[in-house]
């Protein structure tokens, strides 16, 4: 094992660190610090402000698609309702992505769609964000059955 340490500068602040990383040999180490120079331009803090202007980006439009489509104002601490509008604009996507066009949807599909948008709470959103998309729609279509009572034709 050889350690790697290539000492970079980040192309926005100027400010010099240092990236690791452990290779099986002395040459595989010296080529990546080599690489690692030229590749990691940017550090830590810059990252991180990259990254929340990003968020905060993404949760503003968020906010807005929420309010043009009507759905209603969640609950929750300021940074739960932001985070929550991403997760929630989403996961609407996809679930209208799946059902198809809406003027085509069967009763029960909007009532369906209905139901998901009436959570208003931030953390309903929140608890359900690590379910991959297929998980998410089968959890929320069997509590939706469980609430409702509705059942699909067989």
């Amino acid at each position: 094992m050889a350690k790697g340490t290539a000492h970079c500068t980040c192309k926005k602040c100027g400010k010099e660190f240092t990236r690791e990383a452990f290779k099986y040999n002395r040459a595989e180490a010296t080529r990546w610090e080599a690489w690692a120079v030229e590749y990691y331009d940017e550090c830590g803090d810059c990252y991180a402000a990259r990254k929340a202007a990003e968020r905060e980006a993404e949760n503003q439009a968020a906010a807005e698609a929420a309010k043009e489509q009507a759905l209603p104002e969640l609950t929750g601490s300021p940074k739960q309702i932001a985070w929550a509008e991403t997760i929630r604009q989403k996961r609407l996507q996809s679930i209208q992505e799946a059902m198809g066009d809406e003027a085509t949807w069967e009763p029960h599909q909007k009532q369906f769609y209905d139901w998901v948008t009436g959570h208003t709470a931030a953390s309903w959103w929140i608890d359900r964000r690590p379910d991959y998309y297929p998980s998410f729609l089968r959890r929320v279509a069997e509590e939706f059955q469980a609430e409702t009572g509705w059942q699909p034709e067989k």
